[in-house]
C-alpha cells in the first residue's frame, strides 16, 4: 500500500473568533426524544447492528456499559456498541491491529496526527468519499463554514482527505484555560489584577510581602515540556514552540521572538524573586495542588474546572474562598490582551476503519450524530429521565445542581463520554456550572483571541527531511528555556541560544512547515 503522507506536527491555536454560543435553551422547539423519519422500524436503521469500538476513556470518568446515553442512542438508531476502552498505549494498540488485522469497526478520540498517518496508508475511511450519502453532515459543513469560518479545515488532511468526523461543542464549552486569581485575598487587600507585566510583578510581590511563605503565581505546566509557555508567552505576543502566525500568514518558531525573550526574562525576574515555586522544573501535580489549596499560591492560569473544583475544595477549610476569573494582560509593551482560544480545539474525534464489513451502516450514523436529535441525546440525554423542561422553558438535568462537580453528569448518565458525542450544545454542559463558571465563560468568549492552524501534516519526503531536525532542536529549546527561567543559564545568553537553534537547522525547519502550508492551501481550494 503506498505511503503518501505520515504524521503531524503538533502545533498551535487557530484563527477564529468563538462567540455567543451559549444558546438560549427556552428557544427550543425541536423535541428532544422525536423519532428519525428512515427505517420501517422508526429508526434509522432498520435493523440492530452493533459496532466494535476502541475509546480512549479519561481516568476520571471510566466506560460503564449500558449508561443512559448509550440506550437512547439504540433507542433512535438501532446502532449497538461492544466498547473496549483503554486509558494508555491506544497508539500501540492500533498499530499492533494494522500489523495483525484485528481492528474495531469505530476508534474514538483519534488525534489528527495518527489519524492522518494510519489514513493514507488506507486503514481508515476517507469521508469526503461518501459526502454524497451524508445529507446531515454536508448541511452542518456548510453552516459551520458560514458562521466559524476555517474550523473545520482543521481536521483535514494534507491531501483533503477527511479521515476524522469533525466535533464541535465541547472543547468549547468545557476546555477552557483562561487566567484566575483569588478574588477574595485581593479583595481583602484592596489588590488590584494587573494590566500588564510589571503590575502583575508588582501585586505578587505585594502578596509576597503579606504571605511570605506562598508562591503568588502558583503556576505549573513548566516540566517536563514547558508548555504552559504557550499560554504566558501568548500574552507577550508570541507562542510555544512552533505556531502558525496570523499576520504573517506562515509557521514560526516562538522561542527564537522578541516576545518570547521577554516573557522568560520576565519569569526569571519572577522565580529570582520566589514569585513562582522554586520546583518548578521538577514539581508534580500532587505538590501543586497543596499550594493552590492552602493559601500558598493566588495567580495561576489553568482550565476552566479548575476554578469551580479548587473553589470546592478549599471551602470547608477557607470559607471566604473565591477563585475568580481574571482579565488577560498585555506583555511586553507589544503583547495582546485576549485569551489564548488553543484548548477550545480538540482536534480529534471518531474515524472508522476501512477493514469494517459496516461501512454503510457507520455512515449513515455518523450523518445521524449532525442532527439536532442527536445533539440533544448526546448533550441531555432524554426527556423526563436525565432532564425536564420547567416551565418556562429552560432545561436543566435531573439531579445535577450548579456547582456540582463536573463529572457527575458523565457518571450519572455517561453524557459526555468519549465515543458518544460529537457535535454537542455547550449549554448541556454548562447547565450545572456555578455563577463563577458561567461567569468566566462568557467572558472567555468576549476575550478570546483568534483561532491560529492547530497543525500541519506533512509528505513523508518532507518528514524524512524534518526527523532529523525536530527533537535535537526541541530537546535544545526545552533544556535551555528551563535554565534561563530557573537562572541556571544568564539571561544575557538568550541571543546565543537563539543563534544555537538556527545553528542546529531551525531556518530549514520552519522552511519545511511552510512549504507544506502551502501545498495544503492548494489542495484546499
Amino acid at each position: 500500500m503506498q505511503r503518501k503522507f505520515i504524521r503531524i506536527a503538533a502545533c498551535l491555536t487557530a484563527a477564529l473568533m468563538l462567540t455567543g454560543m451559549l444558546a438560549s435553551c427556552a428557544a427550543r422547539q425541536e423535541s428532544p426524544t422525536s423519532a428519525p423519519s428512515s427505517g420501517s422500524s422508526g429508526k434509522l436503521l432498520p435493523e440492530p447492528v452493533t459496532f466494535d469500538m476502541w475509546i480512549v476513556e479519561n481516568a476520571a470518568y471510566l466506560y460503564q456499559k449500558d449508561m443512559l446515553v448509550e440506550r437512547a442512542i439504540a433507542d433512535a438508531t438501532n446502532v449497538h456498541f461492544n466498547v473496549s476502552a483503554f486509558q494508555d498505549g491506544s497508539v500501540e494498540k492500533v498499530n499492533l491491529g494494522l500489523a495483525s488485522g484485528d481492528l474495531p469497526d469505530i476508534y474514538f478520540n483519534a488525534l489528527h496526527a495518527n489519524a492522518s498517518e494510519w489514513g493514507v496508508q488506507g486503514a481508515l475511511v476517507d469521508f469526503t468519499k461518501h459526502i454524497g450519502d451524508m445529507p446531515n453532515f454536508s448541511k452542518w459543513l456548510t453552516e459551520m463554514k458560514a458562521t466559524k469560518g476555517d474550523y473545520v479545515d482543521y481536521f483535514y488532511s494534507a491531501g483533503g482527505e477527511l479521515f476524522i468526523m469533525p466535533c464541535y461543542g465541547f472543547g468549547v464549552a468545557n476546555n477552557n484555560t483562561y487566567w484566575m486569581y483569588r478574588k477574595d485575598i485581593f479583595d481583602k487587600h484592596n489588590l488590584k489584577t494587573p494590566n500588564n507585566e510589571d503590575e502583575f510583578y508588582q501585586v505578587c510581590m505585594d502578596l509576597k510581602e503579606l504571605y511570605p511563605d506562598s508562591y503568588p503565581f502558583v503556576q505549573d505546566g513548566f516540566a517536563p515540556n514547558p508548555q504552559v509557555m504557550d499560554r504566558i508567552a501568548y500574552q507577550f505576543g508570541s507562542a510555544y514552540p512552533s505556531y502558525y502566525n496570523n499576520d504573517q500568514a506562515q509557521w514560526v518558531y516562538g522561542p527564537v521572538e522578541p516576545g518570547f525573550k521577554k516573557a522568560v526574562e520576565w519569569l526569571a525576574r519572577m522565580y529570582a524573586d520566589e514569585l513562582l515555586p522554586s520546583n518548578i522544573l521538577s514539581m508534580d501535580n500532587a505538590t501543586w495542588r497543596e499550594y493552590v489549596t492552602t493559601n500558598r499560591g493566588f495567580i495561576l492560569t489553568h482550565y476552566q474546572a479548575n476554578q469551580s473544583g479548587f473553589n470546592s475544595q478549599m471551602k470547608e477549610s477557607i470559607p471566604d474562598v473565591e477563585w475568580h476569573y481574571m482579565p488577560p494582560w498585555e506583555g511586553g509593551g507589544s503583547g495582546v490582551k485576549t485569551i489564548n482560544p488553543q484548548t477550545q480545539l480538540i482536534i480529534s474525534g471518531y474515524t472508522a476503519f476501512t477493514t469494517s464489513k459496516k461501512i454503510p451502516e457507520l455512515i449513515k450514523f455518523y450523518d445521524w450524530l449532525y442532527t439536532e436529535e442527536a445533539k440533544i441525546i448526546t448533550s441531555w440525554g432524554v426527556e423526563d429521565e436525565s432532564y425536564i423542561v420547567n416551565p418556562d422553558g429552560s432545561w436543566n438535568h435531573i439531579d445535577i445542581s450548579p456547582g456540582d462537580d463536573g463529572l457527575k453528569i458523565t457518571h450519572l448518565y455517561g453524557l459526555f463520554q468519549r465515543g458518544f458525542y460529537c457535535v454537542t450544545d455547550p449549554a448541556g454542559q454548562l447547565s450545572y456550572a456555578d455563577e463563577g463558571i458561567k461567569y468566566s465563560w462568557q467572558k472567555v468568549q468576549e476575550d478570546s483571541g483568534p483561532y491560529r492552524i492547530p497543525s500541519i501534516a506533512f509528505t513523508l519526503e518532507r518528514q524524512d527531511r524534518r526527523n532529523p531536525l525536530i527533537t535535537p532542536i526541541q530537546n535544545h529549546m526545552i533544556e535551555n528555556v528551563g535554565k534561563f527561567i530557573t537562572s541556571q543559564r544568564p539571561i544575557d545568553e538568550y541571543d546565543k541560544f537563539v543563534e544555537e537553534l538556527y545553528a542546529m537547522g531551525l531556518t530549514e525547519l520552519m522552511e519545511i512547515a511552510n512549504e507544506q502550508q502551502a501545498e495544503i492551501n492548494a489542495n484546499r481550494k
